[in-house]
Order: C-alpha cells, then structure tokens, then sequence
C-alpha cells in the first residue's frame, strides 16, 4: 500500500470532480457532509460544478460554468475547467456511507497510469470480462461491453472523458452511447474487483424527488433537509423505487447483453 498518502505527488494528477448543477443545490451541503466524515484524509483538490450558484465550504472550489444547457454541455464546460490530467468523478445525490481508503485510491490511480489506462471504474458494480495479467485487483472491460462508462465513481483521463462527450446529451446517454464511442479507443477501459466507494446504488433522490429511508438517514445524523426545496417520495413511489435495490445487483449475474435491456427497463420506471 502507499506510505504517507497526502505527500504522494500523485496527488497534484488527480482531482475530485463532483458533478452538479443549480437545481441540485440544496443536496450540496449534505454531501459534503458525509464526503468529508468518510474521507477526511482526502487528498486531493475537489471541485464542485455549478451553474451561476456560489458553495462557501471549506477547500471545495466552486466552478461556475453558465446555463444548464444540457448534462454534456455542463461537464464539459466543467471538465475543461479542471487543472488537472486526471479526475475522480462523484456526483452529488449519492451520498458516501463508509470510509474511502486514500491509499487505495492512490494505488488503483497508479495501476491505472501503469497500464496507461484511461478509465477505472471504483464501484464494481459489474464484473470485468477480462483479465489483466500482473494486476489481479483490476479487470479490463472490453469493447463493446454495455455501460463500458459510467458516471459513477471513477477515475479519467480528463481528455478522454471529454472526447466522449456529446452535446445535447443526458447522464444516462453518456453511458450508453458513449459506451460505444469508446469502443473506437480500443483498451484502457478497467474496473476494481472490490469497490472502492460506498454510496446507495440509486442515490438519495430519484426523478426530483427524496428517497425517504435518506431523509431519515440525513435528520440521524443531525443535518437539517429542506423539503420545502426538494419534496419527498410518496410511500408508493418509495415503495416503487426499492425495486431498484432489489434489481441492480442480480445484474452482475446476467450476461452483458442483458443489462442494456433491463437497466432501461428499471430506469423507465424511476427505480
């Protein structure tokens, strides 16, 4: 494992970029919140993309980047902005749950650099579909593998991530057809074996909405939700969206062909 983490000049590569917009401002406080009780240790220099809003909060570098014009055209003016040749992208409604090791993420940035990779996927949500002989914490993801990118917690290349953007597109366009995109740069696509990073795997708020089990979670911990902002779940929509929980992770045994289906066929349905 690396020694002494906050002095390896890795660190000056790598950025925490979180992924944000204006309409989801009152989410910000609560998740730097949890960011920092389960990553105090953090690193590396974190930045927080916003439209027109300011967000005065300890070292979090607010980046201001215009109009909502639409989720492609936001990142990449976001992206463009960020100093650094690398990022680990977060978004804003997914809460952290348990402690992120800064040492693993250090050394799962330095495996990716070894194989002069440029995209590693921290979740594991899904399996790898090949090996990467010598680095048996890793996988690679194939060409033409559904969802080969994510926006979940993952570490870039910074131009790669920008190359596959496209204006005019949605969060979960990126992930389908940007996925195909990326097949054209061949390898370098890779994800950990064990997650890195903690969250709920359909985040704390679905179509605008709170899921209500964490807006309990939020007031346990102390924090005040403004509902009066951003209104909660009815208990039948609630009940509805816990079918996501139930779904996402028989995924990881479909084959992956599958998974392109039924993930709309769950996201249609707000689970």
């Amino acid at each position: 494992m690396s020694q002494n983490p906050a002095s390896d000049p890795l660190t000056r590569e790598l950025s925490i970029a979180v992924m944000s917009c204006d309409r989801y401002s009152d989410l910000w406080p609560s998740f730097f919140y949890f960011f920092e009780k389960h990553w105090p240790d953090c690193p590396f220099r974190v930045f927080l993309c916003t439209n027109h809003r300011a967000f005065d909060h300890g070292t979090v570098h607010t980046v201001p980047v215009g109009d909502d014009l639409s989720w492609a055209h936001t990142n990449k003016e976001f992206m463009l902005r960020i100093p650094t040749p690398y990022v680990l992208i977060l978004q804003e409604d997914f809460f952290l749950t348990r402690t992120v090791r800064t040492g693993e993420v250090l050394d799962y940035f330095r495996i990716l650099k070894e194989l002069h990779g440029v995209y590693l996927r921290l979740r594991a949500d899904f399996p790898p579909n090949g090996q990467v002989p010598g680095f048996p914490t890793v996988g690679r993801i194939e060409p033409g593998t559904p969802y080969r990118v994510a926006n979940q917690a993952s570490i870039w290349n910074r131009e790669t991530f920008l190359s596959l953007l496209k204006d005019g597109e949605t969060a979960w366009d990126m992930e389908r057809f940007g996925s195909r995109r990326s097949d054209a740069l061949g390898d370098g696509f890779y994800t950990t074996r064990r997650p890195a990073f903690f969250y709920p795997v359909t985040g704390v708020v679905k179509r605008g909405k709170w899921i209500r089990k964490w807006v309990r979670f939020c007031t346990k911990e102390g924090l005040v939700v403004d509902l009066g902002a951003r209104p909660m779940m009815t208990v039948v929509q609630d009940t509805a969206s816990r079918y996501g929980v139930l779904v996402y992770p028989v995924m990881n045994h479909l084959p992956a062909r599958w998974r392109v289906g039924l993930i709309g066929w769950v996201r249609r349905r707000g689970w």
